[in-house]
């Protein structure tokens, strides 16, 4: 599994059931990712991506 925003390995995962692959994370990238499972959480799908790309963006630079 890879880091969500990075393509790093991953060190932790967020999932919501044990069977299902989830949401990488490396340590660096953690706290990014925690705020990204929320907006999934409540729902907002289109907010997650947005969000998730502009780190993605942010990162790469």
């Amino acid at each position: 599994m890879q880091c969500a925003i990075c393509e790093k390995k991953a060190t932790k995962r967020f999932s919501p059931d044990l069977d299902i692959q989830g949401i990488g994370t490396c340590d660096k990238h953690l706290k990014d990712v925690m705020v990204g499972y929320v907006l999934l959480l409540q729902g907002s799908k289109k907010e997650y991506f947005n969000y998730m790309k502009g780190l993605r963006i942010k990162a790469k630079s």
